[in-house]
């Protein structure tokens, strides 16, 4: 087994972090639209903190882009995820039952099928994505460097430039996010065919820096154009530069994932073993029931929008951290535990009769 790099293996658990602190600051019961009398600093702390989360989907997707050159056993790698999506989606309704709450009819055929289903709408794309990898490598793989740029060119105009100056987007055709998670894989697969000079890490942190900077400039100007204007509506102007197809967005993950990915690091036994854990952390707080009841009922996170600035940020911040050590953690034991490697066999046997029975139907049309 290859060794895994440090270094993008520290920006994959960086990544989930920023995950985490979007669904905390975000989901937790914030929302842009909600700003009728302007917007408080803590407000906009929320509004920063909720572009992280796409930011973290667009590094995840460029990682997978860039170790997609050399993949092998894709099938196995998507009955593995699949298998793992299954055991969480299932096990967060057992307990969400046993506590009593209640839930529709719904939500329960969500948690049985969650990919079909798009329960973790991530990794439903982030499946069709490895189905159809091969494929595109076969692609990439014949490509000059030329021709590798005009097709990253193209794509981008088309997914991310095109839908603001028509007003149109590609999700109405398709799989929500699948164009641009497309995009993104190509550009993970071009930079590690292509790998950019060492000396060039300083020019990739000042880029980082800039876009992210003004990106944040960006979400301000639109509060202050906002409280000036008397028009609380233009705040959710905001949702643009925190949509997956915003091409701002896109430049910050991927300059963000070039620095890291230029940053010697020593092999890290430590950060290796954590990131490992990072899809199963995602799977626990990404749970729809995870996401209804603790965060608006339990942790009651929107009650802090009051507080100071400061008090608002540490406990944000804080509770990220704990969220992540404690699901790491479980998904680690889930890792080591006996009984769990009888579970996957057993999920692995379901799984694949449902592709035998699919390909069976298909082979008769």
């Amino acid at each position: 087994m290859k060794e895994r790099k440090s270094n993008i293996e520290l920006l994959r658990i960086i990544s989930m972090l920023l995950i985490i602190s979007t669904h905390l600051f975000v989901v937790s019961g914030v929302r842009f639209s909600d700003y009728g009398d302007g917007v408080s600093r803590n407000e906009f702390i929320a509004q920063i903190m909720g572009l992280g989360g796409k930011l973290g989907n667009t590094i995840f997707i460029v990682i997978t882009g860039y170790f997609g050159i050399n993949a092998k056993n894709i099938n196995e790698k998507i009955l593995k995820l699949i298998n793992q999506t299954h055991f969480y989606a299932v096990i967060m309704l057992i307990l969400t039952l046993i506590l009593g709450i209640s839930v529709s009819k719904y939500e329960i055929v969500k948690s049985i099928f969650p990919i079909f289903t798009g329960s973790y709408w991530f990794i439903t794309v982030y499946v069709c994505l490895l189905f159809f990898s091969p494929f595109i490598n076969l692609l990439l793989h014949k490509l000059t460097k030329e021709n590798f740029i005009k097709l990253i060119l193209g794509l981008f105009i088309l997914t991310t430039i095109l839908p603001i100056t028509s007003n149109t987007s590609f999700d109405s055709v398709g799989i929500y996010d699948f164009d641009i998670f497309v995009l993104l894989y190509i550009i993970g697969f071009f930079f590690r065919k292509y790998p950019l000079k060492q000396n060039s890490i300083w020019y990739l942190l000042i880029t980082s820096l800039l876009l992210n900077i003004i990106m944040i400039i960006s979400v301000l100007d639109i509060d202050i154009m906002s409280s000036l204007l008397q028009k609380p509506k233009l705040l959710n102007k905001i949702y643009f530069f925190n949509r997956q197809q915003s091409p701002l967005l896109i430049l910050c993950g991927v300059s963000v994932f070039l620095f890291f990915e230029k940053i010697e690091l020593k092999q890290n036994i430590i950060i290796n073993s954590v990131s490992k854990t990072v899809l199963g952390v995602y799977l626990i707080h990404g749970n729809i029931f995870f996401h209804r009841y603790f965060y608006t009922h339990f942790l009651k996170f929107q009650d802090l929008l009051e507080a100071s600035m400061w008090k608002y940020l540490f406990h944000g911040m804080t509770i990220t951290l704990v969220i992540f050590l404690i699901c790491s953690l479980i998904e680690y034991l889930r890792q080591k535990l006996f009984l769990i490697t009888f579970l996957n066999n057993f999920l692995s046997a379901i799984n694949n009769k449902i592709i035998n029975i699919t390909s069976s139907f298909f082979k008769r049309l």
